[in-house]
């Protein structure tokens, strides 16, 4: 295993780095940021859209958030975030302290992506699955000016954001999007009513519970499942979720988005039964919990 470099937290002349880091991204440098030593807004992508949630216009962006001006390729941790909010962490944020922190001081530059989610988002038509795909393929593009390495690239997502565990999944042959380890709280690991319906409610309320569904996702059909991309080349899962699991079905009244069954569910699949691809999924942690030890978990499969 690669020995990660512990670096310092802060350093000076960024300025000077920058100038020698970005040129190479065609004048995609986004705007640099002494606060959170970070560079924000960085496009990845062209697509505006307007956000029901956050009420705002949002753009295929990015923020960067490099380990230090030094030019080692340094492994990546890509955020996708929860509803609610946007990609934005600012250097007083919990996410900030939980996440960006740590990951810099094991040596792991961050990315905080911007994208639309098929379920949230699912009024543009058609339904914009890959979002998170197209944005890992343009920092593995970018690699280089990032001075990221790509055979060490990790990625988490949190509610919304585990969308994240499904492209894992899906492109776990992808060398552009392929991931050493993925992480997810609360996570979703389906988004078909069906899936959700046969899996985890009583069978009195299921097909009310997919007809509702359906009807309020026109597009449903196109959603994806991170249980049915399951396959043997899988990256290590860990999966953190805030209620405790049931370990029964549920009726429909009492099943939620969050429903932690979806972790126990993941980590039955036949596929992640290995100790070369194992999941875990663990129960009752609280929000401002959320992410402890999800650097040290990445950091065991830094190759």
């Amino acid at each position: 295993m690669r020995r990660v470099r512990r670096a310092p937290m802060w350093w000076t002349h960024m300025g000077t780095w920058a100038l020698v880091a970005m040129p190479a991204m065609a004048g995609a440098a986004g705007v640099w940021k002494e606060d959170c030593q970070c560079y924000r807004n960085v496009p990845w992508g062209a697509v505006q859209w307007f956000e029901p949630e956050v009420q705002k216009v949002l753009t295929q962006d990015l923020d960067f958030f490099p380990v230090s001006r030094e030019q080692e390729p340094t492994p990546v941790i890509v955020y996708a975030h929860a509803a609610m909010t946007t990609k934005f962490i600012g250097p007083t944020q919990g996410a900030y302290l939980t996440l960006v922190q740590p990951a810099r001081a094991a040596g792991m530059s961050f990315v905080s992506i911007e994208y639309r989610h098929p379920v949230k988002d699912d009024y543009i038509i058609p339904v914009p699955q890959d979002d998170i795909t197209s944005a890992m393929r343009w920092i593995h593009e970018h690699a280089a000016a990032l001075h990221l390495d790509t055979q060490n690239v990790f990625l988490m997502g949190h509610s919304r954001g585990t969308l994240a565990l499904w492209t894992a999944l899906r492109y776990q042959t992808d060398p552009q999007v392929r991931v050493n380890a993925v992480f997810g709280y609360n996570a979703q690991t389906t988004y078909r009513g069906e899936e959700m319906a046969e899996r985890f409610l009583i069978e009195s309320d299921r097909d009310a519970f997919v007809a509702d569904f359906d009807a309020r996702h026109p597009q449903h059909e196109l959603f994806g499942s991170a249980l049915a991309e399951s396959g043997v080349a899988n990256p290590p899962i860990r999966l953190h979720y805030e209620d405790p699991f049931y370990r029964t079905l549920v009726p429909a009244s009492v099943f939620t988005e969050h429903h932690p069954d979806f972790g126990l569910a993941m980590c039955s699949a036949p596929a992640l039964q290995t100790p070369s691809a194992p999941c875990t999924a663990v129960d009752r942690i609280p929000r401002d919990q959320a992410y402890d030890g999800v650097v040290d978990f990445f950091l065991q499969y830094v190759r």
